[in-house]
């Protein structure tokens, strides 16, 4: 793999192969080390503690006035303003670490990692991506309505769905624009540098494709710490797995995340209690579950064919 001049191992280095007809040397993947858990590990870290202190900070800016009495109800009360001004800490949050994100990629790319993939992507497959990002939001429609029936006849599965209830209501402020800014945005820009940018990019160099994507599905998934929300959100980050490492565009899943918060968030608020557009939307939903499907299989096989171009280096980046 190219950088500046240098070469990563087991990159072929132009101009100094095999003699035509010999034998091709094998392509040697980088090992196994502490640093793919404990730098991935480590950022996560990071996120977790900027969210906290976003909190904090929102907390001494606006200093709420709470009720008074006993501990219980004054955490209870705590946890409700943080609950609905979670909008503010979480755009802070965000912003600072995009700043820390940037930064640590920036550093371990002069270390001579290959992260963050920049390439552009070609029209068909910025188009087949949305499409398997809408199918994706489909499949998450389906699945909550899975889990409405299962709420019926499970007490367990009640109770989750109304934290998820709670949780899905946190997240909506008085003021579109800011909401969409946030959720839409800034969410989307920090959490792909961090579980595609920096996960995936540890990831690549020593497991092979598939791999890279379910092992940052799950862990994307386990991150967002509720039951229900886990279960459509490894869906989706099957697709934006799939889409980075097949289109090696770190911009192009920022924006497909977008969208799906998008969808799955501000459209809310934006179509409010009408029924009859809420029914032409999630039949539409359910028609690019299969079209969704299909734009996937398509960007692998686009992918395939521009790894024989490549003539099978994997480790080049843009």
């Amino acid at each position: 793999m190219a950088q500046n001049g240098n070469f990563y191992p087991g990159a072929p280095s132009p101009g100094f192969g095999p003699p035509p007809g010999g034998p091709q040397p094998a392509e040697r993947r980088p090992r196994f080390g502490a640093g793919t858990i404990l730098i991935p590990l480590l950022f996560m870290l990071i996120h977790i503690s900027l969210q906290t202190t976003a909190q904090m900070v929102v907390l001494v800016l606006l200093r709420p006035e709470l009720n008074s009495g006993a501990p219980g109800a004054i955490e209870q009360s705590l946890m409700q303003w943080f609950s609905d001004n979670s909008t503010l800490w979480l755009g802070a949050s965000s912003v600072a670490a995009i700043g820390a994100y940037s930064l640590g990629l920036f550093l371990l790319r002069r270390r001579g990692r290959p992260y963050v993939l920049l390439e552009r992507p070609r029209l068909r497959e910025s188009l087949a991506a949305v499409c398997a990002m809408l199918g994706c939001m489909g499949f998450a429609t389906l699945y909550m309505v899975i889990v409405n029936l299962l709420s019926r006849h499970s007490d367990f599965m009640a109770g989750q769905l109304e934290r998820y209830a709670e949780l899905a209501g946190s997240l909506t402020a008085d003021h579109l624009g800011l909401q969409i800014l946030v959720i839409c945005v800034l969410v989307p820009a920090a959490e792909e540098l961090l579980f595609r940018g920096i996960l995936c990019g540890e990831l690549m160099r020593v497991a092979r494709e598939p791999l890279v994507i379910l092992i940052s599905a799950l862990v994307f998934s386990v991150f967002h710490w509720n039951l229900i929300q886990s279960g459509y959100v490894f869906a989706a980050g099957l697709v934006l797995g799939a889409v980075y490492v097949w289109t090696r565009s770190l911009p192009l899943v920022i924006v497909l995340h977008g969208i799906y918060n998008f969808m799955g968030s501000s459209l809310h608020q934006i179509v409010g209690e009408n029924t009859l557009a809420w029914t032409v939307i999630h039949a539409l939903q359910m028609v690019l579950v299969p079209i969704g499907l299909f734009s996937l299989v398509l960007l692998w096989l686009w992918h395939r064919d521009r790894q024989h171009e490549r003539g099978g280096q994997k480790w080049q980046e843009a």
